[in-house]
């Protein structure tokens, strides 16, 4: 009532367990919302003001864990207020409240209730019947249903063709993953090197005929693909050799990232364009597709393709912005360096390092001569 909220389904004083909350859009957007815990239902739900539906509906079944949260000074994006995450294995569900005791009693009722719900020996559940507000795979890497971050991007030759962007490291927040490299550190562009090697090893090491979202695997390299939020673009000399590297190992990583999942199946002719433009990652605060790693920030500084033909997509116009990120170590040879998943491209691809980046090169090369 006090939301204006009157919910479709209705909220059993006795049981149900109901809470005004500010859950998370996305880092900066946050929306008080009326929070109901239904355990007959085996399911919570939340309502925007002045709703009869729930904008998110979330299984106990889907539920990994419940925590709270304690972001590191200065990071906290509502201070003051106390953080409680939902964990699933797409996304992260962040949910503030302004009182201590507040929390403490809803994280107290909700595991009680997951626990009842996990003892109950009944095979359905309401909250199948509600299948249609949870979040899917496709609804959780791109924000469906609630107004987005990014704006939609051109998949087509019509400007009015446009799809929405799918954020493939969007599962915790920027507040709720662990540094990269301290701001200011002297050895930022070598942690951030290092760690990129680490990331796109982790996916490399994935094949998707053996991939559950649900593998303790798989969810810790979905938190260290989140953490590329927290890169300090602006610490990265884009003239160097662990720049290039950085960001060809990253569009590497994206690459298998985005053909393990494949929300609308491997890319063909007709899909590639949506597949190159729409695949991205949140890098320092910036989002960068396939097309604009390739085409703006590694191929920045060459000449632009003529006629391009798939799998060669270029860039959307209205991300010419990245070509501020356009790195200054690229070689000509890059055409044989990075892998675009096409048959005609050899099946391993190398982890790069600044060490023995001309080897690396030459190497990769000597594939097609």
């Amino acid at each position: 009532a006090e939301l204006g909220v009157i919910p479709i389904e209705p909220i059993e004083n006795k049981v149900d367990t109901q809470c005004i909350v500010a859950r998370c859009i996305w880092d900066s957007h946050w929306r008080e919302e009326l929070c109901v815990v239904y355990p007959k239902g085996h399911h919570l739900a939340f309502y925007a003001p002045l709703t009869k539906k729930p904008s998110l509906v979330v299984s106990f079944e889907e539920i990994i864990g419940v925590r709270k949260c304690n972001p590191l000074a200065g990071t906290n994006p509502l201070p003051g207020f106390h953080l409680l995450s939902i964990d699933t294995a797409w996304r992260c569900h962040y949910l503030a409240f302004a009182e201590e005791t507040e929390i403490d009693s809803f994280f107290s009722r909700l595991n009680d209730a997951m626990f009842r719900s996990s003892e109950s020996k009944a095979k359905k559940s309401k909250a199948q019947g509600w299948e249609n507000y949870q979040m899917s795979l496709e609804t959780a890497l791109t924000g469906l249903g609630i107004h987005s971050k990014w704006t939609p991007v051109t998949t087509g030759k019509k400007s009015k063709q446009k799809k929405p962007r799918r954020i493939l490291n969007g599962r915790r927040m920027a507040f709720d993953a662990d540094f990269i490299a301290k701001p200011g550190n002297g050895d930022t562009l070598d942690e951030v090197a290092k760690y990129v090697e680490n990331l796109v090893r982790i996916a490399l090491s994935f094949s998707p005929d053996a991939l559950t979202a649900s593998q303790p695997s798989v969810m810790e390299f979905l938190d260290e693909v989140s953490r590329l939020r927290l890169i300090p673009l602006h610490e990265i000399d884009l003239n160097t050799k662990e720049a290039f590297c950085i960001f060809v190992n990253v569009y590497h990583c994206l690459l298998q990232h985005a053909l393990l999942i494949a929300v609308d199946g491997l890319p063909n002719k007709r899909s590639v364009v949506p597949f190159k433009r729409c695949s991205c990652y949140e890098i320092g605060g910036d989002v960068f597709s396939l097309s604009d790693l390739e085409c703006y920030v590694i191929r920045g500084k060459t000449s632009r393709a003529t006629h391009p033909k798939p799998p060669f997509v270029d860039g959307a116009k209205k991300s010419r912005t990245f070509l501020q990120y356009s790195l200054g170590a690229t070689d000509h040879r890059i055409n044989f360096v990075l892998n675009n998943g096409d048959l005609a491209y050899p099946q391993a691809v190398p982890i790069f390092q600044s060490q023995v980046l001309e080897e690396q090169i030459e190497t990769c090369s000597s594939f097609f001569s």
